[in-house]
Formats: structure tokens, C-alpha cells, sequence
């Protein structure tokens, strides 16, 4: 990973940076005000991995992170043709929130790639692997479990391999990456027990109402519509108003 070429990519990307930026931050905004996006996320993370490989694979120095984004963005766009996966943080526990947010936020600005702009827009989110699998990973473990296991695993070995190379050379800010891969690691494989322990029809059930009622939670528990119904009194007066 030739430190020089990857900050000659950045450079060259800064204008398509500036653009995943404003993407993903408004992508952030409504999914907040909506909840639930639908095909949104897979369409704006395939764009940012497909962005980035075809400005890696360019350039023979960054053509090993260049095949790293084709894979990755074959992975959105199959999620984007054929949806298998929940991409909202809808009973969420308040840790994975918060802790999602921050990664979010961290791929925003991602630093260590200097091109003497503003990096809250000019960070290469969307040009390089290393920001665009944080952000894609931000996504995936506040949506955990309700993703595609091997696509969030593809995520999480992207993320060790990249961020353990760059903290090999010095690069200390990858760590946040190696972080999050962790934590992605780990929500997967106490996922796939939980999976196994709730396989029937009950545990389904139970699943559903644990996510709808959990106090954990930053959002509000569902809401009664309608009038409310004084099931005593309308016996007394045998059903008449």
C-alpha cells in the first residue's frame, strides 16, 4: 500500500469526495427522520465502492485496493437488485448507536490523507477503501443482525486487512477501522447464535417483539392510533355509546 499513490488517488478524487460526502450525510438525515430508507444505503454504497475502484484500479500501485472495491461493490449492488437485508437502526441498543454514529462521523473525516481542503467534505470517503468500508461498516453493525452474514463479513475482513496494513506502517489512523472490524466480528458471531436459538417460529416472534420493546433504545416504542376503547363500560351498557 504505496502511502504516495494512495495520496495522489485522494487528490484526484477530492471532487467525486465532496459528492459521496453530501450523499452520505443526507442519506444520514433522512434514514434519522425516516427510519427506514429502503434500497437507499445498498445504492449509495455501491456507488461509493464503484467510485473507488475505478479511480484504484488506474494506477498499478493501488490496483490491490482497486480489486478490494469491486468486490465489495459487487456485494451493494447485489443487495440493492435483490434486498436481503434490514439496513436501519430500528431497535438498536443505545451502545451500537452511539457507537456507529462515531465510526460514521470518523469516516467523514477521515484524516492521514492531507490534500489542504476542508476534510468534513474532502476526505476521501467514496475514492479510497479504507473511509468507505468504516462508513459501509457503520451501516452494517447498527443494522446487525438483520444483514447478509458473508456480505457483513466480506466488510470486516476489508476492514482488518486495510487497517492492519496502514497500522503496520505507521498510519495510526486506521485504528478506528480495526475497531470497528472487531466490533463487526463480534456482533456477527453472537448474531449467528442468536439466529440458531431463535430458528422457529417462536423465536422469530420473540426476536420481533425483544427489537419492538427493548428500552435500549433511541427510538420511541411503537404508538397507539385510534380511539381508546373503555372495555368495562361498554359491558356495563351492553355495547351502546
Amino acid at each position: 500500500m504505496d502511502e504516495a499513490a494512495l495520496l495522489a488517488v485522494a487528490a484526484d478524487g477530492a471532487a467525486f469526495a465532496a459528492l459521496h460526502h453530501l450523499l452520505f450525510i443526507l442519506g444520514a438525515i433522512f434514514l434519522w427522520l425516516r427510519r427506514d430508507l429502503g434500497r437507499a444505503p445498498s445504492i449509495l454504497c455501491a456507488a461509493a465502492f464503484a467510485t473507488s475502484a475505478w479511480l484504484l484500479l488506474r494506477s498499478t500501485d493501488t490496483r490491490i485496493m482497486g480489486v478490494a472495491a469491486v468486490v465489495l461493490a459487487s456485494v451493494w449492488v447485489l443487495e440493492a437488485v435483490r434486498p436481503r437485508s434490514d439496513l436501519s437502526f430500528t431497535g438498536a441498543p443505545k451502545v451500537r448507536v452511539a457507537v456507529s454514529l462515531a465510526t460514521f462521523i470518523y469516516a467523514l473525516v477521515y484524516p492521514g490523507y492531507g490534500i489542504d481542503l476542508p476534510l468534513l467534505l474532502f476526505a476521501p470517503l467514496g475514492v479510497l477503501v479504507p473511509p468507505t468500508t468504516l462508513a459501509a461498516l457503520s451501516v452494517l453493525n447498527v443494522s446487525s443482525p438483520r444483514v447478509r452474514p458473508w456480505a457483513h463479513w466480506a466488510h470486516v475482513a476489508a476492514g482488518l486487512i486495510f487497517g492492519l496494513w496502514g497500522l503496520a506502517l505507521g498510519q495510526w489512523g486506521q485504528a478506528p477501522l480495526v475497531a470497528a472490524s472487531l466490533y463487526g466480528a463480534a456482533l456477527l458471531l453472537r448474531g449467528s447464535s442468536r439466529v440458531e436459538n431463535g430458528s422457529g417460529p417462536e423465536g422469530k416472534v420473540k426476536d420481533i417483539r425483544d427489537r419492538m420493546y427493548s428500552r435500549k433504545t433511541l427510538l420511541p416504542g411503537p404508538r397507539k392510533y385510534g380511539r381508546r376503547i373503555n372495555v368495562g363500560r361498554r359491558r356495563k351498557t351492553g355495547g351502546r355509546r
